[in-house]
């Protein structure tokens, strides 16, 4: 190794905080240890973005890894379905040798992974499902989510319309399903933390297109805020039909995907949104960290593969800090509360309650791009949360007012 090189990583480690002992630059020969890590997801173009992300952090890791005679091998696969996602599973963990899987898809298809692991003994790191029952009632030891929490982009929400920019009063439109009951449960307990008022209501039912009617209904009720309580394809029908009907009222929602928005006629979007990040942001490295991103996908990074990168890159700094690649060891590091270097502006740490990854949240504004602007170009970044200001004894503490508590939660962890 050239003496340049050296130099090169021992500024990459110190400024890790990590030791550099003067045996790590001895010039012997010495057998590569292999970490295999797993990155399984789901049907979908997001899915693609998510595995690219993951192998980018992965040859990030290995640049360092090489001084301490390790190697990171990811190991990509697309699942199907529930049943093939845990197939899959049990293919990486057993065939494979992955000491950790990465990834998910929708609630289900993550589940099944959930398990997987489980049974096998290793650990996982959602990327992609924002279910509160994965991290309450069917929570489990070994699983540790990165992607936030549906309570955490609701928290967001309240925190931004009533705390920031002053619209206390809101108004509901709600998809009849388990779904759209969850979000407006969680929605209108972050309205009552932030103390503002539910001033209307409508329930709309499953597989109806037409929100029109009810959507006028709500603004006649004079809210500040109509909150969508839909996602996917509903949620973007809803969106074209409020520009459609021309109303002036602010909307607003915990579920947006910036790729389901990147795929709609921007001038049929509206409204402000939580969103685990941003390609805008440019404070604490996110400007550098997009710019390798993009080069990597072939376009912007939306949230899934900020998770993906942020999950790789957590699994490595928890082998390297460490010191071991055992389940034990691994779930040891990150209970213990060693934060992770997630281009954030400060380490991020999982709850011991839940595993959910601590971490701020950002809310961006839909907008019309310009003429000569790419089809990705439809977000304003607004702001962070929590906001300045924010009460509570350390950062943990700031952080967890976005979220479910220890005293709300339901998960209750088993042994290992």
């Amino acid at each position: 190794m050239s003496m340049h090189r050296r130099r090169f990583l021992g500024t990459l480690l110190q400024a890790a905080g990590v030791a550099v002992f003067p045996s790590v630059w001895r010039g012997r020969a010495m057998a590569a240890e292999e970490l295999a890590v797993g990155a399984l997801v789901g049907p979908g173009g997001a899915g693609q973005f998510a595995v690219a992300a993951a192998e980018l952090a992965a040859e990030e890791a290995n640049f360092v890894a090489e001084a301490f005679g390790k190697v990171i091998r990811l190991l990509p696969e697309k699942a199907a379905s529930t049943d093939d996602a845990a197939r899959k599973a049990m293919k990486l963990i057993r065939q494979g040798g992955a000491k950790a899987i990465l990834g998910g898809g929708d609630d289900l298809l993550t589940w099944a992974i959930q398990e997987a692991c489980t049974r096998e003994g290793i650990i996982f790191l959602n990327t992609t499902s924002r279910s509160e029952a994965l991290r309450g009632a069917t929570c489990r030891r070994l699983t540790f989510h990165v992607e936030a929490s549906l309570a955490m982009y609701t928290d967001a929400m309240g925190q931004w319309l009533i705390r920031h920019a002053k619209q206390p009063r809101w108004a509901f439109l709600t998809l009849d399903s388990e779904a759209g009951a969850a979000m407006e449960r969680l929605a209108k307990r972050a309205l009552r933390q932030h103390g503002g008022t539910a001033v209307a209501r409508e329930v709309v039912p499953a597989g109806n297109s037409d929100y029109r009617a009810a959507l006028v209904t709500l603004a006649k009720a004079g809210p500040d805020v109509v909150i969508m309580n839909l996602a996917g394809p509903s949620l973007l029908q809803a969106l074209a039909q409020v520009t459609e009907l021309g109303l002036s009222v602010q909307v607003a929602g915990s579920m947006m995907e910036a790729v389901e928005f990147w795929q709609a006629e921007p001038t049929r979007l509206t409204g402000v949104w939580p969103s685990l990040w941003s390609y805008e942001f440019r404070k604490y490295s996110g400007r550098e960290l997009n710019k390798r991103l993009a080069a990597r996908l072939g376009h912007p990074a939306a949230s899934h593969a900020w998770a993906s990168y942020t999950a790789m890159k957590a699994v490595w700094e928890a082998v390297l800090r460490g010191g071991r690649d055992d389940t034990a060891g691994l779930v040891s590091y990150f209970e213990k509360g060693r934060g992770v270097d997630a281009h954030k502006g400060q380490p991020l740490t999982f709850r011991p309650w839940d595993h959910q990854l601590r971490q701020p949240l950002m809310v961006v504004r839909s907008q019309v791009p310009a003429a000569d602007a790419k089809r990705w170009d439809i977000f304003e970044l607004l702001g962070e949360v929590p906001l300045r200001g924010t009460p509570g004894e350390n950062r943990a503490a700031v952080l967890d007012t976005l979220g479910l508590s220890a005293a709300e939660s339901t998960c209750r962890f088993g042994s290992l």
